[in-house]
């Protein structure tokens, strides 16, 4: 089946105007991707998943026509896309690629938290583009399962370091925080699940054919 079938008409339209490009064809992926891992929990079609945009952009199932406690959330960088879904929990997932050359305290400076920027600078020169990007992603997945966005105050979207340095919230009571480290090489990954710490079962999932065994 051609992927563009799981689309519904708006969708459609938006590949249109991405037609040609690789930012289309990824597109087109990542949602049809998402549209058969949502049938599947939902055990419908891919075509019969009925999604609309909140207030920030963001893709919902829409409560008219599904009223199941499933939450989820995507995320993609150049060949890569993530797709978190939970069951009676908000969620929020965020992958970045790294891209040598830029500098990221320029882009801290704005967003960071000066406790944050000192936690980057902490690290070796060589290795502060990464450690950006753990900082990055964790606060994006958190913004994202908040249901904000990355300009919100900075407080709210804090992050500290614990013991073993992992990443938590400073202030967000109530999320969880789990850096994915199965990524690819050159990609970072968080995901922010509202309550204690859940059960992560990750998957491989290629367009058209069943998940990978967890």
């Amino acid at each position: 089946m051609a992927l563009r079938e799981h689309l519904d008409s708006g969708e459609l339209k938006r590949l249109e105007r991405l037609r040609g490009s690789e930012v289309g064809r990824r597109w087109l992926v990542s949602r049809a991707a998402l549209r058969e891992i949502l049938a599947a929990e939902l055990r419908v079609s891919p075509a019969s998943v009925r999604l609309r945009l909140d207030d920030h952009g963001r893709p919902r199932l829409d409560p008219v026509t599904d009223d199941a406690v499933l939450d989820f959330n995507l995320s993609h960088s150049g060949e890569l896309a993530l797709i978190a879904v939970a069951h009676g929990a908000s969620v929020g997932v965020d992958v970045e690629r790294l891209r040598p050359g830029r500098n990221p305290l320029r882009v801290a400076d704005r967003f960071f938290s000066p406790a944050e920027v000192r936690a980057v600078k902490a690290v070796a020169p060589e290795s502060q583009p990464g450690e950006f990007l753990r900082y990055w992603t964790a606060k994006e997945a958190l913004a994202k399962g908040l249901g904000l966005g990355l300009k919100a105050p900075r407080g709210e979207l804090e992050l500290a370091q614990d013991a073993d340095g992992s990443l938590a919230p400073a202030r967000a009571a109530g999320w969880t925080l789990t850096e994915i480290a199965a990524l690819p090489e050159g990609y970072f990954g968080s995901l922010a699940v509202e309550g204690a710490p859940a059960r992560m079962a990750v998957r491989d999932w290629l367009p058209d054919e069943a998940p990978a065994t967890e």
